[in-house]
């Protein structure tokens, strides 16, 4: 595999950056519909409304955690670029096609490797790309 480009290393942490922000203010609104999530049971009148208050509030939390686990990634991802390793394999070393980065910047591993520790993976468990 040959070495990502000055350019393809620009448009990847440019396709970063543009994440980063939109996870930030995605986040900032599940938290603010959260709150008035809250709001709503603690004025519910029966099981059924408290029901889908806590529905509505569990997903909001679990868009926020993995919102949280994104940016958590494209910090890593980050770190890799300014250490002059983004782009290589985690597991093997091989570099990862700029067509996989672009779909997937923050991609740790080569599609071969990917498939492999998704296929040992236990069930449950939540796979880094």
């Amino acid at each position: 595999m040959t070495k990502l480009s000055e350019k393809q290393i620009a448009r990847l942490t440019r396709i970063l950056a543009d994440r980063e922000v939109a996870l930030k203010v995605e986040i900032r609104e599940e938290l603010a519909a959260n709150s008035s999530y809250a709001s709503i049971a603690g004025t519910v009148m029966n099981r059924g409304d408290e029901a889908v208050a806590d529905l509505l509030a569990g997903l909001g939390n679990a868009n926020i955690t993995r919102e949280v686990h994104e940016l958590r990634d494209i910090d890593e991802a980050n770190k890799r670029i300014g250490a002059g390793v983004y782009g290589l394999c985690r597991d093997c070393g091989n570099g990862i096609r700029y067509e996989r980065l672009i779909a997937a910047p923050s991609a740790i591993r080569c599609e071969p490797c990917q498939d492999r520790y998704e296929k040992l993976l236990k069930p449950g468990g939540r796979p880094k790309l």
